[in-house]
């Protein structure tokens, strides 16, 4: 089984044309690289379609990994997140994000792929961290909006 959920504030459907032109004017004219990674996420977005909430995050992520079903691994990703979230939000966040792995399993395990600002550099750093028992290790590095990807060898 695989399923793909998502919850924002404010969720822009890829399927809209209006989100999409709003998605589209967030990028300068300039960056052709980036305008072409936008393209093929709306793209993929048709393909592959995601059912998104518009919930706030530590409304709505609780309940989900409280769903964990047995021989499914549940992931958790995003993106350039957890600078926006006001301090007891984000303690919220990571506490839930705790919790869960600490009733992860392997018949139930969880991932937790997050790519946020490297502190100190000018780059985002992807980190992977699996329960049961997996540490928390980098994955790749990239700038702002994806560019100049890196890959770490494991």
């Amino acid at each position: 089984m695989v399923e793909r959920r998502g919850c924002d504030l404010h969720p822009l459907d890829p399927a809209r044309e209006e989100d999409r032109l709003r998605l589209r004017c967030s990028v300068w004219a300039d960056q052709d690289e980036r305008f072409q990674r936008l393209q093929g996420a709306l793209e993929l977005a048709a393909r592959v379609p995601a059912t998104l909430d518009q919930a706030a995050l530590g409304a709505w992520l609780p309940a989900r990994l409280a769903e964990a079903r047995e021989g499914v691994t549940t992931v958790v990703y995003h993106s350039v997140v957890e600078e926006y979230l006001p301090a007891a939000e984000l303690l919220g966040f990571q506490s839930t994000m705790a919790e869960a792995g600490a009733r992860a399993h392997a018949g139930a395990p969880l991932a937790w792929v997050r790519l946020e600002p490297y502190p100190g550099e000018r780059r985002h750093r992807l980190t992977l961290q699996t329960w049961p028992g997996g540490p928390q290790r980098p994955i790749a590095s990239c700038g702002s909006h994806g560019s100049g990807t890196r890959r770490f060898v494991s």
